[in-house]
C-alpha cells in the first residue's frame, strides 16, 4: 500500500514553499499447506515446506523544500533548500521445521533443525538537510552546486554529499547540450539484513553413509558489530551529449 500527499504555495517575487508526506507499508505471508517434514532427495521434493513466515514493512516520509527568488549575483542564481525525514520499521516472524537431505539410496545426509523464536524487528529514524545553488552566470551555461547532510538512528554518523554538475549549450552548435556531474550519493539501510543476528540459529546434523558411526554437529548464525557499521555509499561521474536530430528525434551519448 501506497499513499502521498503533496502542495506548493507560492509567493510573491517567486518564492515557493514545497511540502510533502508518503507513507508505504507491505505484507509478506508464506504459508505452508502442513507440517510434515520437508525433505531434499535426488528424485525431488516432498514433504511440506520449511518456512512458515510473516513480514511487514513500513516507511513515513516526511518533506520540506524552499525555492528562494531568483538572485543577481554576476549572473542568475536560483537557491535551494530543504529538509527530509524518514522513519522505517521491518518486522518477521519465521516459524521453521526440520528438514532432511537424503542420498540416491534413501539415507539421511544430513538434518536441519532451527534454535530460537524467529522473531525480528527493527526501526530507524533518518533526517537530511540539503542545499542547491543554480547559477547561470549566462545564457547557455548552468552550474549547479549542491551539499546534502545525512544522519540516521542506526549508523549515528553525519555524513556530507558533495554535489556539481554542469551543462552547456554551445552557440555554434544549435540544438546541442554538454553535461557532466559529480556526486557522493549514500544508500538507504537494509533493516532486513540488520535484523539477521536476532534470527533463528542453524542446526546441521550430518550422518555418515554406514548409519552406524557417530555423526558431527554444525551450528551457524550471525553476529553484528553495529559500531563498525558504515553508510553504502557511491561516487558517480556523468558525461553526455545530447543534439535535436532530424525529424524530430532525440539523440544522446553518455
Amino acid at each position: 500500500n501506497m499513499g502521498t500527499v503533496r502542495d506548493q504555495v507560492y509567493f510573491a517575487r517567486g518564492l515557493l514553499l514545497e511540502f510533502g508526506f508518503a507513507a508505504t507499508r507491505g505484507v509478506l505471508r508464506d504459508n505452508p499447506l502442513g507440517s510434515q517434514t520437508f525433505v531434499f532427495a535426488p528424485s525431488g521434493r516432498s514433504g511440506n515446506y520449511f518456512v512458515d513466515l510473516a513480514r511487514s514493512t513500513t516507511r513515513q516520509q516526511w518533506m520540506a523544500g524552499v525555492f528562494f527568488p531568483v538572485l543577481q549575483a554576476r549572473g542568475s542564481h536560483r537557491f535551494r533548500a530543504g529538509v527530509d525525514l524518514q522513519r522505517s520499521t521491518f518486522a518477521q516472524m519465521a516459524v521453521r521445521h526440520d528438514y532432511l537431505v537424503l542420498r540416491s539410496d534413501q539415507t539421511t545426509a544430513r538434518r536441519v533443525s532451527f534454535i530460537g523464536d524467529g522473531r525480528l524487528s527493527r526501526r530507524n529514524l533518518e533526517s537530511a538537510l540539503y542545499v542547491q545553488d543554480g547559477w547561470a552566470p549566462r545564457d547557455g551555461i548552468l552550474f549547479e552546486l549542491g551539499v546534502r547532510a545525512d544522519w540516521d538512528q542506526i549508523v549515528r554518523t553525519v555524513l556530507i554529499s558533495p554535489r556539481v554538475a554542469a551543462s552547456w549549450s554551445p552557440s555554434f552548435a544549435k540544438d546541442t547540450k554538454i553535461a557532466a556531474g559529480f556526486g557522493v550519493f549514500g544508500d538507504a539501510m537494509s533493516l532486513e539484513m540488520l535484523t539477521r543476528h536476532q534470527d533463528q540459529l542453524v542446526l546441521t546434523s550430518f550422518f555418515p553413509r554406514d548409519g552406524l558411526s557417530a555423526g558431527r554437529d554444525l551450528m551457524v548464525g550471525f553476529i553484528v558489530d553495529e559500531g563498525a557499521l558504515k553508510v553504502p555509499r557511491a561516487r558517480t561521474t556523468t558525461l553526455s551529449i545530447e543534439r535535436m536530430l532530424p525529424y524530430g528525434f532525440h539523440g544522446r551519448v553518455s
